[in-house]
């Protein structure tokens, strides 16, 4: 017979063993997508149930699969709420439900969408194909097309009020200047451009 202790840890393995197993079932797949900004590189999911111990990265997997309570408003001034992941095909678009009648709903039919995350709301406006979400304002804006609030889903940077851009590591290191502290610059490095802005903007408002 197991002891208490024993059963309380064969249920933490289990329990950390099927959520391994069922994130696993999800392989990551670069795609690159067209904005009115220019061509960005975003990380997809698809439903391979045979690969196991596969690694996956950190935001992606999570804001993928998760189904967001959004409210919607159209280009006619309706709105509705949906519960709904956002899905990402050669456009972006999230699925309303009436009973049992499924509706894609399209960034170009709608004037803007908006969802709460971690009691603060988070705004998409629509272009040809995806919702801009501004997820930190700082010296330099950062833009995602998951309405989170944070760095870890910034796929677009924008300094001051000026154009929109992909991140990309060149665009990263002409933003940021090269006094900046050296763990911000090893950052841009090591390829965590995100995680360089979202420190650079700490430290510019510390500097204010």
């Amino acid at each position: 017979m197991l002891g208490r202790h024993q059963k309380v840890l064969f249920t933490v393995l289990f329990v950390v063993f099927m959520s391994t197993k069922l994130a696993a079932q999800f392989t990551p797949v670069k795609t690159k997508i067209n904005t009115p900004y220019g061509v960005t590189t975003i990380k997809t999911y698809q439903y391979t149930p045979n690969m196991y111990g596969n690694y996956l990265g950190n935001y992606n997997y999570t804001y993928f699969t998760y189904r967001f309570d959004m409210n919607v408003t159209l280009k006619n001034d309706s709105s509705f709420k949906v519960q709904s992941r956002i899905h990402v095909d050669s456009v972006y678009y999230i699925i309303a439900k009436n009973k049992r009648v499924k509706t894609n709903i399209y960034p170009k039919e709608t004037k803007m969408v908006s969802a709460f995350y971690n009691g603060k709301m988070i705004v998409g406006l629509p272009n040809d194909s995806t919702w801009t979400f501004r997820t930190e304002t700082g010296a330099i804006n950062l833009y995602s097309d998951r309405p989170v609030s944070g760095y870890e889903c910034a796929i677009l940077m924008q300094i001051d009020s000026g154009q929109i851009t992909p991140i990309t590591a060149k665009r990263v290191q002409n933003a940021i200047p090269s006094d900046a502290p050296k763990r911000i610059l090893k950052l841009i490095e090591s390829g965590q451009l995100a995680l360089a802005l979202h420190k650079y903007n700490a430290y510019a408002k510390k500097e204010e």
